[in-house]
């Protein structure tokens, strides 16, 4: 077989020949082409009856022959973004340099208003040339640019007339608002009128809004009144400057008060004051209050004894037109009280201070009771004319006869005996005080001494005084101007005759005790021992009287009970005894 030809044939426009080794035994055919295309090149025995092909075989040889399309060269070509600025006219991009046979077609081209376009350029050529790639090129077309109009610095203040904004003139934009009257802050607009293809030279297309201020025409504002106003019953004027564009109200007044005089501009909207505020002014206006007189008013302490009926203080020489009214006041019970008066006058006056003055209301007469459960009588009442201090207190220390001090003792007398002594003091602050003047002492006698004589003595110290007093009652009552120990004493006389009576009753009570117990010695088997010892007899000399006294008046009870005690059992007894005999 002849071998393939492995040339890469491309298109030329000429012939191209697929080589095959030439042989007497077999044909080609078809190996001879000019046009891009795919062929076969067909080889053929000659003899196949005697020859065949070195496999074995006599078939048909088909060999491909291919001849490639060729490519165009399109380095030359020039299709560029193109960018132009609006001016109403219709724009395109070309292409150019195409080779030989090549021609071109558009896309989206011919643009007139302003933006970005993208144009496509499609190429033809010959057949036996690869297709040709389209190719891409934006067209922008940019805005023209309008210079802003300059700002108009003009200082513009409301005169009442119409004030124009000037803004030069341009058909390519619109001007509003230039023109105003009244004082405010307007908006002058600047409106491009074709902003798709027109810009400002920043590249904006934004409307323009120039500030045009019209200033407020101002007015001095009127000066303070610094006059100091004081109630006088009459009417007062705050003095203001007049001016037609404001008015003024609230600067007459006739009572005492902080007002407001109120100055309003009439038309704020055009005016303010120079210091740029339209604000009402409120100027004060103070009318003070006058003051009463109050040196002559007497409010002073007061002290009185206690007399059972409400006492008070009262204010006097009040100003007219001032009333008093009293806390406090109007009291009955001793004690110490402050009284507040609070005065009340015209409004118009300032507030008059309260004063004060102390009411003391002294004891009359100071009960003391020394029985914790008696509550029916005082044991001691003291009394003054000139009356007792509220803030005292009685204090009484009452001591039994065999609670007597040494300093007492020795002011008693030979035969006194000692009742009951009183310590009475008088505390006032923390401390113990003689009274402001006499004294009287009612004091409640003593149960035994009430139906015997005795005495009082007054102890002070190393003095001793004896009291003079009245009996009224159970109540020994006398004066005195000093408070220290007061000692109840009595005379004792002799006992003996009252101790040989308790003695013959104690042996008389012996007797029927030694009778009894014998009657009832079988059923008792109870001896009797002589109960009265040697001793008895002797106690006269060994004791005291009244020792003697209080040991027979115990032995006499005792006796009495021991011989009820054994009447009443031999009673029983023999009633016992008469039972069992029946």
């Amino acid at each position: 077989k002849p071998a393939l030809d492995t040339t890469k044939f491309v298109y030329t426009g000429s012939a191209l020949t697929y080589a095959v080794a030439p042989s007497d035994l077999y044909t080609v055919s078809g190996n001879v082409e000019t046009l891009a295309g795919e062929y076969t090149v067909a080889i053929v025995l000659n003899d196949k009856a005697n020859y065949e092909w070195t496999d074995g075989t006599t078939d048909d040889l088909a060999y491909e022959f291919v001849i490639a399309k060729a490519t165009y060269d399109m380095s030359g070509v020039v299709f560029a973004d193109t960018t132009v600025t609006y001016d109403g006219a219709s724009h395109s991009i070309l292409a150019t340099n195409l080779p030989n046979g090549v021609t071109a077609s558009y896309t989206n081209n011919g643009k007139t208003n302003t933006g970005e376009y993208t144009i496509t350029a499609t190429f033809t050529g010959n057949v036996n040339y690869h297709e040709i790639p389209s190719q891409t090129a934006t067209l922008t077309i940019v805005k023209a640019q309008v210079a802003k109009p300059a700002l108009d610095e003009t200082n513009f203040v409301y005169t009442g007339s119409a004030l124009t904004y000037t803004v030069a003139a341009n058909s390519l934009y619109t001007v509003s608002g230039d023109v105003q009257t009244n004082a405010g802050e307007y908006t002058v607009a600047i409106v491009l009128k074709d902003k798709a293809n027109y810009e400002w030279t920043d590249g904006t297309t934004d409307d323009l809004g120039y500030t045009f201020v019209i200033a407020k025409a101002q007015v001095t504002k009127p000066a303070l009144d610094e006059t100091t106003f004081v109630y006088t019953g009459s009417a007062l004027t705050y003095t203001v400057a007049a001016n037609s564009l404001y008015t003024v109200s609230g600067d007459v007044q006739t009572n005492a008060g902080e007002y407001t005089v109120a100055i309003v501009l009439k038309d704020k909207a055009n005016y303010e004051w120079t210091d740029g505020t339209t604000t009402d002014l409120g100027y004060t206006f103070a009318i003070a209050k006058a003051t009463y007189d109050m040196s002559g008013v007497v409010f002073a302490d007061k002290t009185v004894v206690h007399d059972g009926s409400a006492h008070s203080i009262l204010a006097t020489n009040l100003p007219d037109g001032v009333t008093a009214s009293y806390t406090n006041n109007g009291k009955t019970d001793a004690g110490e009280y402050t009284i507040t008066a609070t005065f009340t006058g015209n409004v118009n006056y300032n507030e008059i201070p309260s004063q004060t003055a102390k009411l003391t209301i002294k004891h009359s007469s100071l009960p003391f009771n020394t029985d914790a459960d008696n509550d029916v009588a005082n044991d001691i009442i003291i009394s003054c004319e000139d009356g007792i201090h509220p803030g005292a207190q009685l204090t009484v220390k009452q001591l039994d006869a065999d609670q007597v001090t040494e300093n007492i003792s020795q002011h008693l007398e030979k035969g006194q005996q000692v009742g009951v002594i009183y310590d009475v003091k008088l505390i006032q602050g923390g401390a113990s005080v003689q009274p402001d003047g006499t004294l009287t002492f009612k004091i409640l006698i003593p149960q035994e001494l009430r139906n015997r004589d005795f005495s009082i003595l007054h102890v002070h110290g190393d003095n001793k005084s004896e009291v003079e007093f009245d009996i009224q009652g159970d109540y020994a009552v006398f004066t005195t101007d000093s408070l220290s120990e007061f000692v109840f004493v009595y005379e004792v006389g002799s006992l003996v005759g009252l101790i040989v009576a308790f003695a013959i009753i104690a042996l008389a009570e012996i007797v029927v005790l030694a009778l009894l117990l014998k009657k009832n010695q079988k059923s008792k088997n109870v001896k009797v021992a002589s109960l009265y010892p040697p001793f008895v007899l002797g106690m006269f000399v060994q004791l005291g009287q009244i020792v003697c006294v209080i040991v027979l008046a115990t032995l006499v009870v005792t006796l009495a009970v021991v011989n009820i005690l054994l009447a009443v059992n031999m009673f029983f007894g023999n009633k016992k005894s008469a039972k069992k005999a029946k």
